[in-house]
């Protein structure tokens, strides 16, 4: 196989005996160009989701949302604070790269809390901010996207090729584990004997276990105190990190926290170091909630974020300038609709 590494753009060569393919959504785009008789296999839907300040719509737990017209449901739910409302459920033909949530979708589920809650007088300007996805569901003949199988197939080439399609993110450990017992039938019970049973079933962070959820809870006021940290930032970094908090506050001894953007450069620093976070679109949209709770998407603490990054992956100031520019550009192109919406209750 050949590889690009897309960080410094180096190729390599690894042999292997056996390629899995998880693409998810571009799955017909890989398989197009590796598998000579390839034939469509996913039926693409696009999701998109929306946020706002709780304050806005102050709700104490979940509410399911039916659009009787469309024969669905809508979900808000309350998270710190904020609230996520959505999905949408429609066709996408288009790159999965270039995903985002248009003006159609961001009307329609304003459309749906409107009817709901009308006493709240949400306008577009309420909103904080959108995301987007794209379901890679597997191609059935219903007659829409609502009505096809989250349901996932897994399925091998001679040429030593596995594809996994279909599924959804709340199944994806069931779906590893399923991958890895298909591919393990092409190996030979000698070499099968190399491999150790699945864990797909234990904790992934035995920091964030259960037990170690309860023993570390009690411990936050002694943790403020000996760190000279305010526990309302102490609990913040407990609620996303668990045990591991103790950890991130003996490494960073340093941190004065008086200033409110403190606690992001901590994130930063785990983030890339823990977590194998290479970039700031990837921490600001995926590895914390600034984009989607912060009213201006956290752009007011790009600068000492961007130098904790500089920082850890000695970044010149030309790629500097490219990671500030790239965090801009996906907030245009993300929030378009805001334009196009401005005014619209």
């Amino acid at each position: 196989v050949q590889c690009r590494n897309t960080q410094g753009n180096e190729t390599c060569t690894i042999k292997t005996k056996h390629v899995v393919s998880t693409v998810g959504p571009w799955t017909d785009l890989l398989g197009k160009k590796i598998i000579a008789d390839w034939k469509n296999i996913l039926k693409p839907s696009k999701g998109i989701h929306l946020t706002l300040p709780r304050h806005k719509l102050p709700l104490n737990e979940a509410v399911v949302m039916a659009d009787d017209e469309h024969q669905r449901i809508v979900f808000g739910i309350p998270r710190k604070d904020m609230v996520i409302v959505g999905t949408t459920d429609t066709p996408y033909s288009g790159d999965p790269a270039d995903v985002t949530a248009s003006s159609e979708d961001v009307r329609y589920l304003m459309g749906v809390v409107n009817h709901y809650f009308p006493e709240a007088h949400l306008q577009a300007a309420d909103y904080l901010a959108s995301y987007a996805g794209i379901r890679p569901l597997v191609r059935t003949d219903e007659a829409t996207v609502g009505k096809t199988s989250r349901e996932h197939t897994v399925f091998s080439y001679p040429s030593g090729m596995t594809f996994v399609a279909g599924g959804k993110y709340t199944t994806y450990r069931r779906m590893s584990q399923q991958i890895v017992d298909h591919v393990l039938n092409f190996f030979s019970g000698h070499e099968q004997l190399k491999f150790q049973p699945s864990q797909t079933k234990s904790v992934l962070n035995a920091s964030c276990s259960p037990d170690e959820l309860m023993r570390s809870r009690i411990c936050l006021e002694e943790w403020s105190r000996q760190f000279l940290a305010p526990l309302a930032k102490v609990e913040m970094l407990w609620e996303r990190h668990g045990a591991d908090t103790y950890a991130m506050l003996e490494g960073n001894r340093a941190v004065a926290f008086d200033r409110e953007y403190d606690v992001w450069c901590m994130e930063a620093k785990k983030a890339i170091q823990d977590t194998m976070c290479m970039n700031l679109v990837d921490f600001y949209l995926r590895r914390t909630p600034l984009f989607l709770s912060e009213p201006d998407q956290g752009i007011r603490f790009i600068e000492p974020i961007s130098r904790v990054f500089a920082e850890n992956l000695n970044w010149s100031q030309d790629e500097l300038r490219r990671q500030l520019a790239a965090v801009q550009a996906k907030r245009q192109s993300e929030l378009a609709w805001r334009t196009n919406l401005r005014g619209l209750a």
